[in-house]
């Protein structure tokens, strides 16, 4: 009697379950364009706030607490070598924040 039942309950709190996810952990979905866009905005704003105007570019993107994380590629001076600067946006409220050295560990 509580074979199939059994079965059942275990779907319905593993669909419960992925619900909450989605609902409390899960970043805004957005589009390829839409993150390719944020991630250009990333790289605009830390190369004038940050890196003195130097070259900057996406390194790579992820989702961490709701937010959207961009790694930014800024140039040296020399060009050979570059900083890695984090970029993250919480699209919900419009914001974008880069974490300080002690705080970026929590974005990675």
């Amino acid at each position: 009697m509580w074979g199939p039942m059994k079965f059942v309950y275990a779907l319905i709190a593993a669909l419960a379950a992925r619900i909450i996810w989605v609902m409390f952990f899960a970043a805004p979905y957005l589009s390829q364009d839409d993150l390719d866009r944020l991630g250009r905005e990333c790289a605009r704003w830390i190369s004038e706030e940050y890196a003195d105007g130097r070259a900057t570019t996406v390194g790579g993107h992820w989702t961490k607490r709701q937010r959207h994380v961009f790694e930014i590629l800024a140039s040296r001076s020399g060009g050979e070598s570059q900083d890695i600067v984090l970029c993250v946006v919480d699209v919900e409220a419009r914001q974008m924040m880069k974490p300080s050295m002690f705080d970026m560990h929590n974005w990675r």
